[in-house]
């Protein structure tokens, strides 16, 4: 079975949120910050990872399971935080022997975008620890 795995790292805080295909939320976990720019690409991936690893450790998932992960993260709009973030959080969970079907590193101001108006044409601004408009 595939499930998803939604990350949404803040600079203050990070959300993780597992849920089934059909986008039914089984757990949720919150953290600490987890933007590369404040936390660096190293402390901000091992957040991720521990967030990660926690939800589906609570759930007693089977490790034959695929995961399917997008992380919206703040600094991610930097094309060289994206992929370092992207880089470190697939080693970090490779050695975990963390079965991985996909992984997506984005701003966070995406994944504010389509949640707020999924797929529509328009605009969000984020205003926290950091803010952009983005559409």
């Amino acid at each position: 079975m595939n499930y998803l795995i939604g990350i949404d790292a803040g600079g203050t805080k990070t959300k993780a949120v597992l849920a089934l295909d059909d986008l039914e939320i089984l757990s949720s976990h919150n953290g600490k910050g987890a933007n590369p720019n404040i936390a660096g690409i190293e402390e901000a991936s091992k957040t991720i990872v521990d967030l990660i690893i926690g939800l589906t450790t609570e759930q007693g998932i089977s490790p034959e399971n695929r995961y399917n992960v997008v992380i919206g993260a703040a600094g991610a709009g930097n094309i060289e935080n994206a992929r370092g973030l992207k880089e470190s959080v697939a080693n970090k969970l490779n050695s975990a022997r963390f079965p991985l079907a996909n992984l997506l590193v984005i701003s966070d101001a995406e994944i504010a975008l389509e949640g707020a108006l999924k797929c529509d044409a328009g605009a969000v601004l984020i205003a926290g620890t950091g803010s952009i408009v983005y559409g």
